[in-house]
């Protein structure tokens, strides 16, 4: 797992002009969107390359970079918006 040191700034600048609050509450929706990806990937069996948390939001690299299957890319593209 990696972390982007983007989000240091980010977390400053939302300090700066008062939007911390809403700054984590976004950056936490954003990671639970992201974790439901995250769960059909390792549902369907799929290998992680690396997990990489942005400022805003969570990059997942899968370790065969095209999924053969239509319906499993359609269950892990909806696997997302299904648990926001």
């Amino acid at each position: 797992m990696k972390i982007s040191l983007l989000i240091i700034p980010t977390i400053l600048i939302t300090s700066f002009f008062g939007f911390f609050d809403e700054y984590i509450v976004m950056f936490l929706a954003l990671l639970f969107h992201e974790a439901g990806h995250l769960l059909a990937v390792k549902k369907n069996c799929f290998e992680i390359s690396f997990i990489k948390i942005e400022p805003f939001g969570m990059r997942i690299a899968l370790k065969d970079e095209l999924i053969k299957n239509p319906y499993d890319e359609i269950k892990i593209a909806a696997a997302g918006p299904a648990t926001s």
